[in-house]
């Protein structure tokens, strides 16, 4: 289930019939009709993206917007495998909404996973899996990693610091590195495939 942010206008509609035409529920989506639906532009040339224009509202939702919000969630919960929260600082989650919303989700007993706003690094306390790529995990941590001993302190102490289940760092094309408690450090590395279209 989708529960996110549209402003109403022409985009919001799009994206609902969108979601519609995919057998998505988008009865969780909450209306605000104070911001624009975000809607991103990709300019491709010779099968690749050139530049990427955005139309969006990055001000903090309303608080009547972030209770519907909560309310869409805490519905969601019951019926929901995890909780995943996409957290790109455009205004919508917020450390007041994050600290309820992740109350709910433990008191429900439902794992959270969590793509990561550098802002809000520590309201991601408890959570199952945070993902936070090379720089944020850097900067979260206060220096620059720059070799493999950098990355796994980093690692290791997001993992203790954050009290979660797992810390998953994204490498782009190095792969990815997995820390678990107590001491448990797996790297992954990309298998390229070639695709045929």
């Amino acid at each position: 289930m989708l529960v996110g942010v549209t402003g109403e206008d022409a985009v919001a509609e799009t994206l609902r019939a969108a979601l519609a035409a995919r057998g998505l529920d988008r009865a969780h989506l909450v209306a605000d009709g104070t911001r624009r639906t975000t809607q991103k532009t990709r300019i491709i040339a010779h099968h690749q993206q050139v530049v990427r224009a955005d139309q969006e509202d990055t001000a903090p939702i309303a608080p009547a917007v972030a209770a519907a919000l909560e309310r869409a969630i805490t519905a969601a919960l019951p019926a929901a495998g995890a909780l995943v929260i996409s957290d790109y600082g455009k205004g919508v989650v917020e450390r007041d909404f994050l600290v309820a919303v992740l109350g709910r989700a433990a008191a429900a007993g439902v794992p959270v996973c969590v793509d990561p706003k550098e802002s809000h690094f520590d309201a991601y306390r408890a959570v199952s899996v945070i993902t936070p790529n090379l720089m944020e995990a850097g900067n979260a941590c206060g220096r620059r990693i720059t070799d493999e001993k950098g990355l796994e302190e980093a690692g290791f102490e997001l993992l203790a610091r954050l009290g979660c289940g797992a810390v998953l760092i994204t490498r782009s094309e190095q792969g990815m590195s997995l820390f678990e408690p107590p001491a448990e450090h797996t790297h992954s590395r990309p298998r390229p495939r070639r695709c045929m279209t």
